[in-house]
């Protein structure tokens, strides 16, 4: 699980830029981004990313396995990316897109059938980012997570 555990530690570094950057207000506003403008920004990480989509534009969550991420540059380009973006809303979408096309990859790793689940942060690096990234949620079952 290195390339994924490397994809949630991106995660984490990116929502910390994000919290340091934003005021309160600035959350409020990203809520009334113009709909072609966000078409816009996933058109662009379309270009920059297309691991992470289908050809019809849509996720490719099928490519969101440790195996296939070995074979693409998807990591390291998520990482620069994260790194030197400072538009705001550039990497919420990001984020967004990298979260969902991750969660079908994270509950492989679950056992099927267990009504109880122990597991720890998704990602490794929660004392440098301090974000503890954990799985969805659902009610139903009884999770438990242990902070580190």
């Amino acid at each position: 699980m290195v390339q994924i555990k490397r994809l949630y530690n991106i995660l984490a570094l990116a929502i910390q830029k994000i919290e340091q950057k934003m005021k309160p207000d600035d959350f409020k506003n990203l809520k009334n981004i113009h709909p072609s403008y966000g078409q816009k920004i996933l058109r662009s990480l379309q270009i920059k990313m297309p691991e992470l989509f289908a050809e019809d534009g849509s996720l490719n969550s099928g490519r969101a396995s440790e195996w296939k991420l070995k074979k693409t540059t998807l990591v390291e380009r998520v990482e620069e990316c994260i790194s030197f973006e400072e538009d705001t809303e550039k990497l919420v979408y990001l984020i967004r897109q990298l979260d969902l096309f991750l969660e079908k990859s994270i509950n492989g790793f679950i056992p099927v059938g267990e009504d109880s689940y122990r597991f720890e942060s998704l990602n490794d690096n929660v004392k440098e980012s301090g974000i503890f990234y954990c799985q969805g949620l659902s009610a139903g079952g009884n999770i438990k997570a242990e902070i580190p």
